[in-house]
């Protein structure tokens, strides 16, 4: 039986195992698609395993919109939708919100942004985003300094002599921060 023909099948009464041969056929091919258009967008945060349910979605929408008009085979028009919920998936994962909150889901690395830079495309995000921080009304003096501080590299330790401030006082100040950050970057 053809793929299309059971997506025909599929469309008229639903068959977990006809639902399932399908799948399986096609279920590497998505992978290696999903694999390559990753390779693209490395700096997002997002596995191969995180786009089980976009196959799963895909593969149902095609299915329950496939027609026999179409000029393309039921592979080619689940690959189609595949690649435009992929996109809108990955679309989500590239906003300056989401970038920042991938890579640093604890503001304690956000020195990764400066040590870490791979090319000037990157170099230039990770600047915007430094300045949106620490040039932020949010922030009071003490907490840019010390937003500029984790970024330049220095350890807690450090920081503490620097600042002239206990442990107790930098924690605190820290949680100030990081909750300010945080507030930036959900309003964007």
């Amino acid at each position: 039986m053809t793929d299309n023909e059971i997506a025909y099948l599929l469309q008229n009464e639903f068959s977990s195992e006809l639902f399932n041969l399908l799948l399986n056929r096609h279920y590497k091919k998505a992978k290696i698609l999903l694999r390559s258009k990753l390779n693209k967008f490395y700096n997002v945060g997002l596995e191969i395993n995180d786009f089980d349910f976009i196959i799963h979605k895909s593969f149902v929408r095609s299915i329950y919109r496939y027609d026999k008009s179409f000029k393309i085979n039921f592979v080619q028009f689940f690959i189609t939708t595949l690649k435009g919920l992929s996109n809108d998936y990955i679309k989500k994962f590239l906003t300056l919100k989401h970038q920042t909150i991938n890579k640093s889901s604890n503001y304690d690395n956000l020195k990764f942004f400066i040590q870490n830079k791979t090319n000037i495309h990157e170099q230039i995000f990770n600047k915007l985003i430094i300045d949106k921080i620490i040039y932020s009304d949010k922030l009071n003096e003490k907490e840019k300094e010390l937003c500029q501080l984790k970024v330049e590299g220095y350890k807690s330790k450090e920081i503490e002599e620097k600042m002239c401030i206990s442990r107790p006082k930098l924690n605190s100040l820290n949680y100030q921060m990081i909750k300010k950050v945080r507030a930036i970057f959900n309003k964007s």
